[in-house]
């Protein structure tokens, strides 16, 4: 009954804020506890908010379960700031908490703790920023943008972290630092002016990098053991930094295209 009610507040919030005409800031901040919440958001205005930074919409799982929330708004300067608190929040009953962002200037700041973490987000548009922060076990995150002039920052802390992120368009930013063991992460990057810098500390790391276009520029260190980097750079005037330190690393990385530019140290 609990979870019912809850639900049902939420999703006449989303209905309402969605449906408001004012042409001002439209917001929702809820902090919940229990087990197993859903919360559902939907926002189409200008500057509409889900949390502000310093107060942002808070999820506690309670005794044990998987709180959810999905998110999608469609204004320009948009506003996500959520913290999800607890052992395997963001998932319950084969659902995953997402954030959908499709305008510019929006903005998402998402912080889990606990454990058996997972999130989805994706932003088109640009000078868009993603920001995701987990700490603890079995972390993962897909993350996607499309556009111009974004950026995503990850750091996951703890073991079995998974970062999936996939940028189109051009001036496109990732950086991910991962703490811990047997973490992984997978960048795909197409278009112009992208970077990609990435830090794993730990062993068992490994990260897949692609990267195709122009003007491109990649800086991939690992400091742990049993470490790999595999990057494949397409196009002219690109540039990759490759730092491995300790024993039994690899690294195989390709360039393809003229003016490109690669170091390595093991």
């Amino acid at each position: 009954m609990k979870r019912t009610l809850f639900a049902s507040v939420a999703i006449a919030i989303a209905i309402a804020v969605a449906g408001s005409a004012s042409p001002g800031r439209a917001s929702v901040v809820s902090a919940s506890s229990g087990d197993n919440q859903s919360l559902v958001v939907l926002q189409s205005g200008v500057a509409d908010a889900v949390g502000f930074v310093g107060q942002p919409v808070v999820q506690e799982n309670g005794g044990g379960g998987g709180n959810v929330i999905t998110i999608t708004q469609s204004g320009v300067g948009s506003i996500v700031a959520l913290q999800q608190t607890g052992a395997f929040n963001g998932v319950a009953a084969g659902l995953v908490s997402s954030v959908a962002q499709s305008a510019d200037s929006s903005s998402i700041a998402i912080v889990q703790n606990g454990d058996g973490n997972g999130f989805q987000v994706t932003q088109a548009g640009s000078a868009n920023a993603l920001s995701l922060s987990q700490q603890g076990a079995a972390n993962t995150a897909k993350l996607s943008q499309a556009g111009s002039a974004q950026s995503i920052t990850v750091q996951q802390s703890g073991a079995n972290n998974e970062v999936d992120a996939s940028q189109t368009g051009s001036g496109q930013f990732l950086l991910a630092a991962q703490t811990g063991d047997g973490n992984l992460l997978v960048s795909s990057q197409s278009g112009a002016d992208n970077s990609l810098a990435t830090t794993q500390t730990g062993k068992s790391n490994a990260i897949y990098a692609t990267q195709a276009g122009t003007a491109l520029y990649a800086s991939l260190t690992q400091n742990g053991n049993d470490n790999m980097i595999s990057g494949v750079q397409s196009g002219d005037h690109n540039s990759a930094t490759v730092t491995q330190l300790s024993n039994g690393n690899t690294a195989v990385y390709t360039q393809q295209g003229s003016g490109a530019v690669l170091t390595l140290r093991q």
